[in-house]
């Protein structure tokens, strides 16, 4: 009868903390696609229409839901300020959901030995008070990618 009243009680417990469940909220989750590159990190903002690469700015009180996913070798993502830490993989999609509580400037990294640029895999993690994630100065064509902008977020 123990057994089953433990187990019962780990198992509520771990998928009360899934990373995948949504955060409850109010205000609708920032969507950020990320891909883990070579030694580097890469995120995408859809409904914004912006790229950045090692720089993840979200907003304070606003959840975040990550698609995660890598172009080649395994990586794990982690802001240890925020939260969960999950792996990216090539060819699957994983799901994480955080949300930065206070405004701050915190270090992103990759927990994972990806070759020998791993030890350089950190990105810039700003937590900026909410009302919107906003371009600051002009957005500048790409000279790399046609079509595509360059732009410091705040």
């Amino acid at each position: 009868m123990t057994v089953l009243l433990v187990g019962g009680v780990a198992w509520m417990g771990a998928h009360e903390l899934d990373p995948r469940r949504p955060i409850a909220s109010d205000v609708a989750p920032l969507k950020v696609q990320v891909v883990s590159l070579d030694w580097k990190w890469l995120f995408i903002y859809p409904d914004q229409g912006i790229a950045t690469v090692n720089q993840l700015t979200v907003p304070v009180g606003v959840p975040v839901s990550f698609e995660l996913t890598s172009s080649g070798a395994m990586n794990s993502f982690f802001v240890p300020q925020l939260g969960s830490q999950i792996y990216t993989m090539a060819g699957m999609v994983t799901r994480l959901q955080l949300q930065a509580d206070h405004a701050g400037a915190y270090r992103g990294l990759s927990a994972n030995f990806s070759g020998d640029g791993f030890a350089d895999m950190r990105f810039a993690t700003d937590a900026v008070p909410a009302g919107g994630i906003r371009t600051v100065g002009p957005c500048r064509e790409s000279r790399d990618q046609p079509g595509a902008r360059r732009c410091r977020l705040r």
